[in-house]
């Protein structure tokens, strides 16, 4: 164990990186098998897709087709790829 603050910054940062890295792996993982589709939250309407919401900083929100993005993923073996090399 170091007393150098900079020394156990640089430490935790590498610990977070690698906790995300592993934590996306799994999410990729889960995205790219035909089973998730289950739990994806109910949509708001009868027949309709569901729908997520990612925010922007002004309180809008980009609405998304949660369904289509998540086939799009499973389906596209080139945009796995990319997505993991990224």
């Amino acid at each position: 164990m170091t007393d150098d603050p900079k020394k156990l910054a640089v430490a935790q940062l590498a610990r977070d990186l690698a906790a995300g890295y592993y934590a996306f792996a799994v999410a990729h993982y889960v995205a790219a098998n035909p089973l998730p589709i289950n739990t994806l939250p109910p949509a708001e309407d009868l027949g309709k897709n569901p729908t997520g919401r990612i925010a922007r900083k002004d309180g809008t929100f980009h609405t998304l087709n949660m369904r289509f993005y998540l086939d799009l993923f499973r389906e596209n073996h080139d945009l796995q790829t990319r997505s993991l090399r990224s």
